[in-house]
C-alpha cells in the first residue's frame, strides 16, 4: 500500500485488514513518512473506536475499505 493509495481516505472512517488477516477500524488520522518516522518504515496512525491510536506500517496493510 503507497501514500497515494492512501490519500482518499484520509480523515475517514476506515476498516484496515492487515497482511496477517488481522482487522482494524477507525479514522485514519496522521500519515508518517519515511523521513519523519526514522528508523521505520512510512506509516499512518489509526484512531481506533475505542479511543486508542494505532500505527500501521503501510507494508503491513494489505486492503482498505470505506466503512459508511
Amino acid at each position: 500500500m503507497t501514500f497515494e493509495e492512501l490519500k482518499p481516505f484520509y480523515s475517514k472512517k476506515i476498516k484496515i485488514t492487515l497482511q496477517d488477516d488481522s482487522v482494524l477500524k477507525g479514522n485514519y488520522h496522521w500519515y508518517n513518512s519515511e523521513l519523519d518516522n526514522e528508523p521505520d518504515p512510512p506509516s499512518i496512525d489509526l484512531k481506533g473506536e475505542g479511543g486508542q491510536t494505532y500505527e500501521i506500517f503501510l507494508h503491513e496493510i494489505a486492503k482498505v475499505e470505506l466503512i459508511k
